[in-house]
């Protein structure tokens, strides 16, 4: 073998060199960093080493999302609580207003059919003897048509007669202390004369043309009633609240009206011939000086009046038929 022949099949120094530099890399590269692997990330770093990114990053989230999942899951619960509870509420609301009118409903065919029986038992005994009993007290007779019957002297003290129609009734007599309750009626020209409405409530009663010649008012609940024209000669209205009432033309002659309330009630062309005023309040009204000129002599108290009326001298004024 020649000495070129030798040359060329010997190694090269430089190739084993980097041979033996490429394997050891490869060694290198193949094998694992003990150390990183083996040094979590901190648990507080909010930035850990370059060397364990995803490692850490792929683990906080999943948390993150596990997370998110049990508070979404628990907020649907409670949303559909909500929504079952808010369900039960209205179902039991609805049934309850459903029972209640229900309940409403049947009362007021039980009241109706209670006033018809009622008036039923007032008619069978509406007749022109004025000895007939009629004990008719703590009756209710709401709304119920009661025109043009007879029932002097009837007893209905206590009775419940608001909105009912007593038009050209006969009460003569009659008995409606005990506050009965005539709130609203209509007593268009019926007959009161001698009547006793002690402490009657009338608020707001229609009594234009009514006869209360003598009638017993005393106390009695007149606010707003219609009066007009309605004849009241000697009745007795000692403390009676006729506020806002109307008495346009109505004859008060020889009434009573002591310690009585007229405040914005209306007056014209209502007569107070012989009327005793004694303590009454007329001051919001617009009575006249015209109108009072012949009432009796007051008791030591005179009617308080609007600005610019004035009365006779007490002295000149005719003594009241009390």
């Amino acid at each position: 073998m020649s000495t070129n022949q030798m040359e060329e099949d010997q190694p090269n120094a430089s190739d084993t060199v980097d041979a033996e530099t490429h394997v050891d890399g490869q060694a290198e590269a193949s094998t694992p960093d003990l150390d990183q692997s083996s040094d979590p990330a901190p648990s507080g770093d909010p930035n850990p080493s370059a060397g364990r990114p995803l490692r850490w990053w792929h683990k906080k989230r999943g948390e993150r999302e596990w997370k998110s999942g049990v508070r979404e899951g628990l907020i649907g619960v409670v949303a559909a609580a909500l929504i079952t509870i808010a369900g039960i509420a209205y179902t039991t609301t609805t049934e309850n207003q459903r029972t209640q009118a229900s309940e409403q409903a049947e009362q007021q065919r039980a009241d109706q059919a209670e006033r018809l029986e009622n008036l039923r038992f007032v008619r069978e005994r509406s007749d022109q003897n004025p000895q007939t009993r009629r004990p008719y007290n703590g009756m209710d007779l709401a709304d119920q048509n009661i025109q043009g019957l007879y029932l002097e002297n009837a007893n209905l003290i206590g009775a419940y007669l608001a909105g009912a129609d007593f038009t050209d009734t006969n009460l003569a007599g009659a008995i409606l202390t005990g506050a009965a309750n005539l709130t609203g009626a209509d007593l268009d020209k019926a007959t009161l004369t001698r009547a006793n409405l002690t402490g009657a409530i009338l608020t707001d009663a229609y009594l234009a043309g009514a006869n209360l010649i003598g009638a017993i008012l005393t106390d009695a609940y007149l606010a707003g009633a219609n009066l007009t024209g309605a004849i009241l000669t000697g009745a007795d209205l000692t403390g009676a609240d006729l506020e806002r009432a109307t008495l346009t033309g109505a004859d008060l002659d020889g009434a009573t009206f002591t310690g009585a309330y007229l405040a914005g009630a209306t007056l014209t062309d209502a007569t107070f011939t012989g009327a005793d005023l004694t303590g009454a309040d007329l001051a919001n009204t617009a009575v006249t000086s015209g109108q009072l000129s012949n009432i009796c002599r007051y008791d030591g108290r005179p009617p308080l009046l609007p600005a610019g009326v004035e009365l006779p001298g007490n002295s000149d004024l005719a003594e009241c038929d009390r």
